[in-house]
């Protein structure tokens, strides 16, 4: 194996320092105007950043998805886990995932019933794009070269038990009993944690 070695790094300016932002940033993309995207996976936004200097992104601004599409609910988190910029939208996906109560490490009887409920959050299931235009999220636009072409943001429709994109998946031969069974992340279970979108529209996670 070759030794690693460090291409480049890059400095991120946020107007908000909070820990639920700067210390849990788990996605990124790229604009064609050079915009560094970024969200965190504990919040319902997302964040635009600009090149101000060499390898220094500032400029900072907050979305809120709230604004743009509507979720199940406004207090849970989307637990966004991968993000993609195509056919001039941002796409925005959530893990996917369940998660176990954490003990409180006061009681163990309490505790051991703790760890045996499995958790799952409506806004995790989120797959949606989002239209930009000069830098911006919108909700909707016509294309100025082609008025009658029109964007507008959306998501994939969602379920009792998440979204028809998990719905398919409990019967798919090699992770459908994973899925249906509900199995939380830290166990195995479903995680999604990355997303492409490709030129032909197909989208791949994983």
């Amino acid at each position: 194996m070759s030794e690693g070695f460090l291409l480049s790094r890059v400095l991120l300016r946020f107007e908000d320092s909070s820990d639920d932002l700067v210390g849990e940033l788990s996605a990124a993309a790229i604009t064609p105007d050079g915009s560094l995207w970024v969200g965190s996976d504990e919040l319902l936004g997302v964040e635009r950043l600009s090149q101000v200097e060499p390898f220094v992104f500032g400029n900072h601004k907050h979305f809120s998805l709230l604004d743009f599409i509507e979720l199940p609910n406004t207090e849970d988190e989307i637990d966004i886990e991968g993000m993609d910029y195509s056919h001039g939208y941002l796409w925005v996906m959530g893990s996917h995932s369940t998660k176990r109560k954490k003990p409180k490490r006061k009681d163990p009887e309490k505790d051991v019933e703790r760890l045996s409920e499995v958790k799952s959050e409506a806004n995790r299931y989120l797959i949606a794009r989002i239209p930009i235009i000069d830098g911006n999220l919108i909700k909707s636009c016509t294309l100025k070269d082609d008025p009658e072409k029109k964007r507008t943001a959306a998501l994939l429709e969602t379920t009792k038990e998440g979204n028809i994109l998990v719905e398919s998946l409990k019967s798919d031969p090699h992770i459908g009993t994973i899925i249906s069974s509900g199995l939380p992340s830290k166990d195995n279970g479903l995680d999604i944690e990355g997303l492409a979108v490709s030129k032909n529209l197909p989208i791949f996670s994983g």
